[in-house]
């Protein structure tokens, strides 16, 4: 049932032309009705999360299917998610889609 939902939401999505971020995540939290959020964060190379800023995903969703980087300054990334999965780096990196930031915005 939940395949057949999932089908429906991409088949009207691509009917539309708009391909959300196509992450399990994302799938998940659209079914459940939840607001994504689309996540700036930036750590050290031991992978602590030091700072993130968060913006509507909906405005981002188009730029998610990117890799992470070191950007000289840390690692940097961005994804679509909740803040709870935000809180829970760096598992929200693994389950989200991620697209690189500049390091001095």
């Amino acid at each position: 049932m939940k395949a057949m939902i999932t089908l429906l939401i991409l088949g009207l999505l691509l009917i539309h032309g708009e391909v959300p971020c196509l992450c399990p995540a994302n799938l998940y939290y659209i079914l459940l009705g939840e607001t994504l959020k689309c996540y700036t964060m930036r750590s050290d190379d031991t992978g602590k999360h030091f700072n993130y800023k968060s913006i509507d995903c909906k405005e981002n969703e188009n730029r998610c299917l990117k890799k992470n980087m070191n950007d000289g300054c840390g690692y940097l990334s961005m994804g679509c998610g909740t803040e709870q999965d935000c809180q829970e780096y760096p598992s929200f990196i693994k389950t989200v889609c991620c697209e690189w930031d500049n390091c001095n915005k």
